[in-house]
């Protein structure tokens, strides 16, 4: 097969068919080489194929980075070394970090440090790869960590990732994976608690008046708390009554404030206004607002962005006193669209559309949602704030004297409300369980969520 040059200016890729022993067949893999960096004349070939464009890709940035830096020596001389003093978990990790950190968010950069300092160097870190058996694995998934399954299952999908990099092309130091328990990066999680409409409102009243607007931007227009404290006076168009987001904010402690685009590429989006809210809006931009177009609409003490800490320390005491002890911050969004949901109003696009979700299902199976779209849910979810319409229908009185006919129109209308309802329920926890499932395969080809 003819040389395929990508885009790329260091190295060659060659794709080449191979024999599949396991389905049969042929599959593809992939070469890669580059010429050394002391003598043109000469390439140098990875040591071993790749199975994946990705793969070979990665290797050669590796390459690249170890010239640039003046370590490069030859490949195989590399891995012998390795192999002939044994290489351990903390080294090879760290190595693995710093390959991979460069395609992170600053946040996630922070999350992946934190469970490999706390969770995985302290127990296989000083241990020889090849020593690392699936009775160790085993047993530390059984030990302490069973008791935050949440942080288990995030943790064996980061230590599942580092030891099939070790055992992968083009490192081969280890003859396979220890990492051999199914299901061991999926969690279930636990079912978040939602707030009632008059809960919200409580908690409203109990946060300092300048954070406010955020608790009701979280709930009511399914926002993101980075992307509520990204916010700026030239992101709110009141007169068309809608919100462009189009920015996040995360904080970590290694490089503070960080802004960039939303979390998912759906995240960039246009969210309509409930009625309700627009006075609001205009009353916290008046008091609260930083001067001019870019003008931050929540500004610390200092002027610039907000801390969560600040927020969250004044949203625990508000939750406590509303009676859900519980309840987190970003709970908020999951309340807003379930009310959304229960309003009648909105479809799974809609829903999709106006939180800023990407998932391969969703964008598969639904249409996108218009604008026009987002205005009715925004009016439903107004009249739900406003008293005007309630979630679940009250049961009419007996005694009251409908006739047979209607009680038995009523009740026509209720089954076919609640049968629209529960296909809407069947129908997301259909979703749900794909999700799940989409989300343990892409942990097993790498961190990308």
């Amino acid at each position: 097969m003819a040389k395929r040059k990508g885009s790329r200016s260091f190295g060659w890729i060659r794709k080449r068919p191979v024999k599949d022993t396991v389905n049969g067949g042929s599959k593809s893999a992939y070469y890669a080489s580059y010429l050394n960096p002391f003598d043109s004349s000469e390439r140098v070939h990875a040591p071993d194929r790749f199975d994946t464009l990705l793969d070979a890709r990665k290797w050669l940035d590796e390459e690249h980075r170890l010239i640039s830096s003046g370590e490069w020596t030859r490949p195989a001389d590399r891995l012998k070394k390795m192999r002939e003093r044994g290489q351990t978990f903390g080294e090879f990790a760290e190595k693995w970090f710093d390959r991979h950190k460069g395609a992170w968010r600053p946040r996630t950069r922070e999350t992946y440090r934190g469970r490999l300092n706390s969770r995985l160097l302290p127990v296989f870190g000083n241990t020889r790869l090849r020593d690392i058996s699936v009775d160790m694995v085993r047993e530390w998934y059984d030990g302490d960590i069973a008791k935050v399954p949440g942080q288990r299952a995030s943790c064996y999908g980061m230590l599942w990732e580092i030891m099939e990099e070790a055992y992968k092309p083009p490192y081969r130091l280890l003859d396979f994976n220890p990492c051999t328990i199914k299901g061991g990066s999926r969690h279930a999680g636990v079912e978040r608690p939602v707030a009632t409409p008059e809960q919200v409102q409580q908690i409203v009243d109990a946060m300092p008046e300048r954070y406010r607007l955020m608790v009701l931007l979280a709930t009511w227009m399914s926002m993101r708390f980075g992307e509520v404290r990204a916010l700026r006076r030239s992101d709110i168009d009141l007169s068309k009554k809608e919100i462009h987001i189009t920015r996040n904010v995360t904080h970590t402690s290694e490089d503070g404030f960080v802004e960039g685009a939303p979390k998912t590429r759906a995240g960039v989006r246009t969210v309509a206004i409930p009625d309700s809210l627009v006075p609001e809006i205009r009353r916290h931009i008046a008091r609260f607002a930083g001067e001019g177009a870019d003008g931050l609409l929540f500004r610390s003490a200092g002027g610039g962005y907000v801390h969560q800490s600040e927020v969250e320390k004044a949203f625990l005491k508000a939750r406590t006193a509303v009676g859900l002890p519980n309840l987190r911050f970003h709970d908020l969004r999951h309340t807003g669209n379930t009310i959304a949901m229960q309003t009648g109003s909105a479809t799974l696009a809609d829903l999709q559309a106006r939180g800023g979700w990407t998932t391969p299902n969703m964008v598969l199976h639904y249409a996108h949602s218009s604008i026009e779209r987002q205005h009715g849910i925004a009016d439903a979810l107004d009249d739900v704030r406003q008293g005007r319409k309630t979630l679940v229908e009250e049961k009419p009185d007996a005694a009251a004297g409908h006739d047979d006919d209607g009680v038995r129109e009523l009740a026509t209308s209720l089954k076919d409300a609640l049968s629209g309802q529960q296909a809407l329920l069947d129908e997301q926890r259909a979703l749900r369980e794909q999700n799940q499932k989409l989300v343990e395969l892409l942990t097993h080809v790498g961190l990308a969520l």
